[in-house]
C-alpha cells in the first residue's frame, strides 16, 4: 500500500498527466492493483493530496475509465475541481483510453471491477 503513495509523491506534478511516461504506467498499474486486492467487503477507500486535483483527480479519472464511465463524463467530473484544464484530462485519458486491458496488461481487470463495483463484465 505504501509503494503506490512514495512513487506517487516522488514525481513533479505535471508528469502525473503524462501517462505515456513507464514510471506513471507504474504508478497507476501499482494503484489498480492494490485496489484490486482490496475485498469488496473493504470499500469504500479513501484518496488524496494536497489538493485533489493532480494525482488525486488522475487516480479517480483512470479508476473510472477502467470501470467503463464515459470519457466525457469523466472529463466533466474532473473539471470540477478549480484550476483543471481540459486538455490536462484528455491527454492523461488518451493513452490508456485506446486499450485500457494493454495499458494494465499484468492486473486481473475482471478482479478489480469485481472488488470494486461487485460486477466483472462491463
Amino acid at each position: 500500500e505504501v509503494s503506490a503513495c512514495l512513487v506517487g509523491s516522488e514525481m513533479c506534478i505535471r508528469d502525473r498527466y503524462k501517462t505515456r511516461l513507464p514510471k506513471v504506467r507504474l504508478w497507476l498499474n501499482e494503484i489498480i492493483n492494490l485496489c484490486g486486492e482490496i475485498p469488496p467487503d473493504g470499500f469504500p477507500i479513501m484518496f488524496h493530496c494536497a489538493r485533489g486535483k493532480d494525482r488525486t483527480g488522475i487516480v479517480v479519472a483512470v479508476i473510472l475509465l477502467v470501470l467503463g464511465f464515459p470519457v466525457d463524463l469523466i472529463e466533466e467530473e474532473f473539471l470540477i475541481s478549480s484550476g483543471t484544464r481540459r486538455e490536462d484530462i484528455k491527454g492523461a485519458l488518451e493513452p490508456i483510453e485506446k486499450n485500457v486491458a494493454n495499458y494494465f496488461r499484468k492486473i486481473d481487470l475482471e478482479k478489480f471491477r469485481k472488488n470494486v463495483i461487485g460486477v466483472s463484465n462491463i
